[in-house]
């Protein structure tokens, strides 16, 4: 199976989407409700992160 190449276009939609859900997740950070949705989700994570 090969992967499809990307054009210079596709590949700049595709970072700019990217960008755009980084700008999405921060912006939910900031409200007291993305706060804790964010901890709620990490605390059944957290046997992960000591892998690092």
């Amino acid at each position: 199976m090969s992967k499809k190449m990307l054009t210079d276009a596709e590949r700049q939609e595709r970072r700019e989407a990217d960008r755009q859900k980084a700008r999405d997740a921060v912006e939910a950070l900031r409200t007291t409700d993305g706060w804790q949705r964010w901890l709620a989700l990490r605390r059944h994570f957290h046997y992960y992160s000591l892998l690092i």
